[in-house]
């Protein structure tokens, strides 16, 4: 499979499995924990910057997002035959539109979320994807919570960091 082509798919699968449902924060869909913060913040716009694993603007409790889906993007890169130094940013974009409606989902999950990952080469080149996921912000009387899904989301980080450690040697 061509460079170009292994890079598409990355960026599809992890904008992907970041807007899944599966994606949680502290045991609560990230997605809407994301647009609670956007509606405090006052910020409907959230950049994280994946091969740093930092957010603008910042936000602790996003924090573990970043490190998880930055430690994933490496692991995938690296496992696909790419050196990281061959990368230059690699961006995910959240915008948040309140009351933006959709005819299925309703006041269900009222707001729009445009998630665009964008990664850049060294060569400038860029690989762009973008979905819109509807949402509503984090309620934690309207959510089923999972305690055990933070202590995964750890040891999940720290087994990507680790395969990380032996596909690099």
């Amino acid at each position: 499979m061509g460079r170009k082509r292994k890079i598409k798919c990355l960026t599809y699968g992890m904008l992907n499995s970041f807007v899944s449902r599966n994606n949680d924060l502290d045991g609560y869909w990230a997605i809407g924990k994301i647009y609670l913060f956007m509606l405090n913040s006052e910020s409907m716009v959230l950049n994280i910057d994946m091969l740093n694993q930092s957010l603008i603007p910042y936000d602790k409790d996003l924090e573990l997002l970043a490190i998880k889906y930055g430690e994933t993007l490496k692991y995938h890169l690296i496992k696909r035959g790419f050196q990281l130094n061959q990368f230059k940013h690699a961006t995910l974009t959240l915008t948040g539109y309140p009351n933006c409606i959709n005819v299925i989902y309703g006041q269900t999950a009222p707001n729009k979320i445009r998630c665009e990952l964008t990664i850049t080469d060294t060569e400038n080149r860029q690989y762009y994807k973008d979905i819109d996921v509807w949402c509503r912000e984090y309620n934690p009387e309207l959510e089923p919570f999972d305690i055990t899904k933070r202590d995964r989301i750890l040891k999940d980080i720290i087994s990507v960091k680790k395969a990380i450690e032996l596909i690099s040697d």
